[in-house]
């Protein structure tokens, strides 16, 4: 069960796995615990990753995906050290 209520939004982001590699996404609904994604690509996402939105990293951990959509909660006790791409 959430224990924040979620925003309905349409941002930008980017999924940052562990291997460095970035993913475009598109943020549904956001709250301080967790997000809705839709990604660009059926592929799976990796069990925990940075998603970075409005230059805001958030080390996140996958919920749930079904299709080019995702939940995800979000991490308070691991550090996020991951930097984004320049202009990103």
């Amino acid at each position: 069960m959430r224990q924040a209520p979620r925003l309905s939004v349409e941002l930008s982001g980017w999924v940052i796995g562990n291997d460095g590699q970035y993913q475009p996404c598109l943020v549904a609904n956001l709250s301080s615990d967790g997000a809705k994604l839709t990604v660009l690509r059926r592929d799976q996402l990796p069990a925990q990753f940075t998603l970075s939105v409005e230059g805001v990293k958030h080390r996140s951990k996958l919920v749930w995906q079904t299709g080019l959509h995702a939940g995800v909660q979000f991490l308070r006790d691991v550090a996020c050290l991951v930097e984004p791409p320049a202009g990103v």
